[in-house]
């Protein structure tokens, strides 16, 4: 079953995946977490997204099944293309800026 909506009296929205928008002094930041497979444990620390009382939950939790980062990378990146109607530019690749101690 898939779930998603607005969290009230926030500007976040939530489904099997979270982003929010946090503004103020005149700046805006925005966030998105797509979990797969963390260690949902650490949520119990803190208050994600300053929300609560809200849970966290990952792909593979709701899927009921291990869903890994390099399974969903692609097809989500092509739909935020899509809804958000942009195209994305990478300026390399992530792992190559860690090699070199970036």
């Amino acid at each position: 079953m898939h779930r998603a909506g607005r969290c009230t009296g926030t500007r976040a929205a939530w489904g099997r995946w979270h982003q929010g928008v946090h503004c103020g002094n005149h700046i805006t930041s925005h966030g998105l977490a797509l979990n797969c497979c963390t260690d949902l444990t650490w949520f119990d620390h803190i208050v994600p997204c300053g929300l609560e009382g809200k849970g966290v939950t990952s792909l593979s939790r709701e899927l009921g099944r291990p869903v890994t980062v390099d399974h969903v990378l692609q097809p989500f990146l092509d739909s935020f293309q899509e809804v958000f109607d942009c195209t994305l530019v990478f300026s390399e690749d992530a792992g190559e800026r860690e090699s070199r101690g970036a």
